[in-house]
C-alpha cells in the first residue's frame, strides 16, 4: 500500500470513527459520544457534540460532505460543522 496508510497518534482510547478534513484536520467521534478533532498529533474535544452518551450501541458516524462541511450523527442528533480546519461553527440539525 506504500505510504497510502498512516498511523495517527494523539486519538482518544474510546474514538469510534475518524474522517479526514481539508486543512490536516482530522474528525474523530467517540465510542461513547461526542467528538472532536485531531491536528497535528494532538487532539481538540469539542464537549457540545453529542454528549457523553450511548443508545443501543448506535454508531457514531463522522463524515466530510463534498464542500468541507463535517457532519456528526449520533442517537441524540445529526451536528453540521461549517468553516474551515478547526474553525467551524456547529449547528444541531436534529
Amino acid at each position: 500500500m506504500g505510504d497510502r496508510w498512516q498511523e495517527q497518534s494523539g486519538l482518544p482510547d474510546d474514538s469510534f470513527a475518524a474522517v479526514a478534513a481539508n486543512g490536516g484536520v482530522l474528525a474523530v467521534t467517540g465510542v461513547y459520544g461526542g467528538g472532536g478533532y485531531c491536528v497535528d498529533g494532538r487532539y481538540v474535544d469539542k464537549p457540545a457534540l453529542g454528549g457523553r452518551q450511548r443508545d443501543g450501541g448506535e454508531a457514531f458516524i463522522v463524515r466530510v460532505l463534498r464542500d468541507d462541511p463535517i457532519v456528526m450523527s449520533y442517537p441524540t442528533g445529526i451536528f453540521l460543522g461549517t468553516g474551515s480546519g478547526v474553525d467551524r461553527s456547529w449547528t444541531r440539525l436534529s
